[in-house]
């Protein structure tokens, strides 16, 4: 079995009216600040610190359309595959975030066994609450109000409708981190351009077919991040 894939995504209040959200996994560093004037998104920037692929960092703008939006609440784009799907994530993250009166917020993920059968997701937040699944690569084995469920089409949705929003979070941190542990075993430096690299076109800014073709590797970007503490 290979190292675990492991993922921490963290939020902070940084006075009154701003927010920071970032993750970090094996390939990916991204960091979002939002403005907000309690009610709504006034302003949204992004940083690329590690990205795999040269125009990632270039999608930050796509995050411009999340202005306006209100906190509090998790915010929903229409095409989102035009974004890079990791500063999407957190910035949705940091938009509901800015409206919990909440000082900060950590997720540690750990994906398990990922390059096998019977994989095990776990989610841990710095409040204590915990998500754990197994997994057979084609659907969720448990907990049994998990057991079935396919992570891909139709899992968000799902989510949203049938958890209360906290877990329906926390699963779609998690959904997202089993997704894309596979990356933890790529070595994508062999490649030149993301259209090399087997990954879906269409799927994220990068592999847009306008881009796929000309999105070089960002080489000696991937980092082991450290598995939370357990103390």
């Amino acid at each position: 079995m290979n190292a675990p894939f492991i993922r921490r995504i963290e939020l902070a209040t940084l006075g009154a009216n701003t927010v920071t959200a970032s993750v970090q996994d094996y390939q990916h560093h991204f960091e979002v600040t939002v403005q907000h004037d309690a009610r709504v998104v006034t302003e949204i920037d992004a940083r690329a610190v590690r990205w795999p692929w040269s125009v990632c960092n270039e999608a930050g703008h796509e995050l411009r359309e999340l202005i306006g939006r209100p906190v509090g609440l998790e915010p929903h784009v229409k095409g989102a595959d035009r974004h890079c799907t990791h500063q999407l994530d957190i910035a949705s993250l940091a938009v509901r975030f800015a409206g919990l009166g909440l000082a900060r917020r950590t997720f540690d993920i750990t994906i398990t066994g990922w390059d096998a059968p019977g994989a095990t997701a776990e989610l841990v937040r710095d409040d204590g609450f915990c998500l754990s699944w197994t997994y057979d690569g084609t659907a969720l084995t448990s907990p049994t109000e998990f057991a079935g469920r396919s992570i891909r089409e139709g899992f968000a949705s799902w989510a949203r409708q049938a958890l209360d929003p906290d877990t329906a979070e926390a699963a779609l941190l998690l959904r997202r981190a089993l997704w894309v542990s596979p990356a933890r075993g790529l070595d994508l430096d062999r490649f030149e351009v993301v259209a090399e690299s087997g990954i879906s076109i269409g799927t994220c800014y990068a592999t847009q077919p306008e881009r796929v073709h000309i999105a070089r590797r960002n080489k000696g970007m991937a980092r082991i991040v450290q598995p939370p503490s357990r103390q």
